[in-house]
């Protein structure tokens, strides 16, 4: 093998390598975290029983806990997104959390009571999308649960748990990318030989 054939190899390793590594960046996020709120969260109809939506959420923060990709967020506020129908579904924001670094979002893409309901005990859960800038979608679980609305013994959790990636996504495009240029370089080789 010459130099020159040896230094197109290199260069299309790096380049391979390089793109591996960009694409482990944009990966999906991992692990959960869970939410307290300072302030008890408002229903439109003031009692847990009967309500449909919650109308207000705010002075929400991230607390202890936060794993994987959340792990850096612990007291930082987020922003929930209201009113939150229980009822109506489909790709709706649900919270934001922004950082310097960027901004991590969640939607829901589906909602459902969960039972026993009563007026001092709330559960609603469901399925979403979670982002951060600049990488993958990453399907997860979120709930709300709240156990009084309008006093000040109110009980609030929220939480969104996404599912961890083993890395094996970019590993299996550096290697795809990497055997391309064996390949490439072997065919002009051959060509050249003939």
């Amino acid at each position: 093998m010459n130099i020159k054939n040896l230094s197109k190899i290199t260069s299309i390793a790096a380049i391979a390598l390089a793109l591996s590594v960009a694409a482990a960046k944009a990966g999906p996020l991992n692990g959960s975290l869970n939410f307290y709120a300072t302030n008890p969260p408002t229903t439109d109809t003031g009692n847990l029983s009967t309500a449909t939506e919650f109308t207000s959420i705010t002075g929400t923060y991230v607390e202890g806990g936060a794993t994987g990709s959340y792990a850096g967020l612990v007291g930082d506020a987020a922003t929930f997104s209201t009113p939150i129908s229980f009822t109506q579904a489909g790709s709706n924001l649900l919270w934001t959390i922004t950082t310097t670094t960027g901004t991590y979002t969640f939607d829901e893409t589906s909602i459902g009571v969960q039972s026993p309901r009563s007026t001092t005990f709330l559960n609603i859960s469901g399925n979403g999308v979670a982002y951060f800038d600049g990488t993958d979608a990453t399907y997860g679980t979120w709930s709300i649960t709240d156990t009084s609305t309008g006093n000040s013994g109110f009980t609030f959790s929220a939480s969104t748990t996404v599912v961890p990636d083993s890395g094996s996504t970019a590993l299996l495009i550096g290697l795809g990318i990497a055997a391309l240029a064996v390949g490439v370089v072997a065919q002009k080789r051959k060509s050249t030989v003939a």
